[in-house]
């Protein structure tokens, strides 16, 4: 379930950042509108996950490995960062 969040997550903010840097032309607003939907998403599904298990919360022990939602945020953000480098990269080359 947690890779599922996750590859849904990547799709959703690839198609966001990509739509936000072809619109406004700037790449760190592109990699900023990423990272807030990654943290949002990423936290949100994290901390609701969490919240609704019984066995973290009465042994404290997360069998699950709940925290790759948390450890993902990074390792997608860099990837979308290369990600609009490429598209920055081809946009310049048609309009060029």
């Amino acid at each position: 379930m947690n890779y599922a969040i996750i590859a849904c997550t990547f799709l959703l903010s690839a198609y966001v950042s990509i739509r936000v840097m072809k619109s406004t032309r700037d790449q760190w607003l592109g990699m900023a509108a990423a990272l807030v939907l990654n943290s949002v998403i990423l936290g949100s599904s994290a901390w609701l996950l969490l919240r609704t298990d019984e066995q973290m919360r009465v042994f404290g022990i997360d069998h699950a490995s709940r925290y790759t939602l948390i450890i993902a945020l990074p390792v997608i953000t860099w990837i979308h960062f290369l990600m609009l480098s490429w598209v920055r990269n081809r946009i310049g080359q048609r309009h060029g």
